[in-house]
C-alpha cells in the first residue's frame, strides 16, 4: 500500500479511508434527497462520459462548466465516471467526522484520497477504482475558480487513472488539430485565445486539458469554460460573467458554448507547444525554443493538481514533450499580429 499524507496527523489505513470515504458517499446522497434531490446531467470530460451530479445552490452552479451531452445509453455502469457536488452552507459540522485527527490536510491509500481544504470548507474525495468522486462545500461563499474549473484535483486522479493527464495549458487550433499554450497566470494565455476564437479558430479549452499521447499526442476538452481578466484588452461587460464571491478576483468568465457557438470542439491533435510571453511591444512573433522552456510554464501547476500522482504525471508530461516541436510566443500588443503569428505557424505545421 502507498500512502501520502500532507499536515501532522497520523495517516489513516486503507480500510479506514475507504470506510470514511462511503460515509461520506452515503451522507451525501442522504442530505441531496433533502435539498430535493440530485440535479444530474451527462458531461463528456477528456473524451470520457461521466455523470455529473449536483445538489444545493452553489453546486448547481458548477454544471455549467461542463459541456452537456447525452445519457450513455448503458447508463452508468463501470466504464463511466461519477462526479457529486453538494453544498450544504450548514457549516462544517454538518460532514462527517474522519476517524482521525485531521484539519488542512490530505491523505491518500492506493486508489483512494480525501482531503479537507479549511480555507475553503470543501471536504473532497475520489475512489479511483470505482470512478467516482465528492466535492463538498459547507459554506455560502464558494470561490469564483470553482465555476470555471470545478474539482479539478478530483477530475486528474480520474483521468489518470484512465490514461488522461490534466494539463494546465489552453489551445487555438483549426481543423482538429492545436498550437497549445502552457503558461501560468498573468501571461496572456486567456486573452489570446479569446482572441483567436473571435476571429475563427477553434479550441479545446482555454485552462485546463485532458492530455494522451497515444496514438497521437492529442489534447481533449474538459471545461467549456474561459477565465478572462477584467483588465484584459478582451473584456466585454455585455457578454463575459464577473462573479462577486467576496473573495479577491479581478476574473470573468467566458462561457465558451454562448460567447463562442461552434468554436469548443472535442479532440484536437497537437501540433507545436507555444509558451505565451507578454511582451509590451507592438508586434508579435514565434521563434523556436527549447523543452525545457515549455517543462517550466507546463509542470509546476499541472503536477500541483495531480496531487499524489505527481511522479507518474510528471513522466507523462515529459514523454508528450519528446517529439512535438517546443516555441515561445511573443506577444505583442497589436491584435493582427498576434493572429498573424498564430496562423503562420499552423500554415506552416498543418497546411490546409
Amino acid at each position: 500500500m502507498t500512502e501520502a499524507r500532507v499536515g501532522q496527523s497520523a495517516s489513516p489505513s486503507t480500510a479506514s479511508l475507504a470506510a470514511f470515504i462511503d460515509q461520506v458517499h452515503l451522507q451525501a446522497n442522504t442530505i441531496a434527497e433533502s435539498l430535493g434531490d440530485w440535479e444530474t446531467r451527462w458531461a463528456e470530460i477528456g473524451g470520457l462520459a461521466v455523470r455529473v451530479r449536483s445538489a444545493g445552490i452553489a453546486a448547481n452552479a458548477f454544471a455549467q462548466a461542463f459541456r452537456s451531452v447525452p445519457e450513455p445509453a448503458n447508463g452508468v455502469d463501470a466504464s463511466a465516471l461519477r462526479l457529486d457536488f453538494i453544498s450544504t452552507n450548514y457549516g462544517v459540522g454538518t460532514q462527517p467526522t474522519p476517524a482521525w485527527g485531521w484539519r488542512q490536510d490530505y491523505y491518500s491509500a492506493d486508489h483512494l484520497s480525501c482531503g479537507f481544504d479549511e480555507v475553503r470548507s470543501v471536504l473532497t474525495t475520489i475512489d479511483e477504482s470505482k470512478g467516482a468522486a465528492v466535492a463538498w462545500f459547507a459554506t455560502p461563499v464558494i470561490g469564483a475558480w470553482e465555476y470555471s474549473a470545478p474539482a479539478r484535483a478530483q477530475i486528474a486522479r480520474l483521468l489518470f487513472a484512465r490514461g488522461a493527464t490534466l494539463l494546465h495549458a489552453g489551445a487555438i487550433g483549426r481543423d482538429g488539430a492545436a498550437l497549445v499554450l502552457p503558461a501560468p497566470g498573468g501571461s496572456g494565455k486567456s486573452s489570446t485565445v479569446e482572441l483567436a476564437l473571435e476571429h475563427g479558430f477553434d479550441t479545446v479549452g482555454d485552462d485546463f486539458l485532458a492530455a494522451t499521447a497515444t496514438p497521437v499526442p492529442s489534447v481533449s476538452s474538459i471545461y467549456q469554460t474561459l477565465r478572462l481578466g477584467r483588465s484584459s484588452p478582451r473584456f466585454r461587460s455585455d457578454k463575459h460573467v464577473v462573479l462577486d464571491d467576496g473573495f479577491q478576483n479581478d476574473k470573468a468568465l467566458v462561457y465558451l458554448n454562448k460567447a463562442h457557438p461552434g468554436r469548443l470542439v472535442d479532440r484536437q491533435k497537437i501540433l507545436a507547444f507555444i509558451v505565451p510571453t507578454l511582451t509590451g511591444q507592438l508586434g508579435s512573433r514565434i521563434v523556436p525554443t527549447s523543452r525545457m522552456e515549455v517543462l517550466r510554464a507546463m509542470v509546476p501547476s499541472s503536477l500541483f493538481i495531480a496531487l499524489n500522482r505527481q511522479p507518474a504525471a510528471m513522466k507523462a508530461l515529459v514523454d508528450l514533450t519528446r517529439t512535438i516541436p517546443s516555441f515561445r510566443f511573443e506577444v505583442g500588443t497589436e491584435p493582427s499580429g498576434i493572429l498573424g503569428a498564430l496562423k503562420g505557424l499552423l500554415d506552416e505545421l498543418h497546411p490546409k
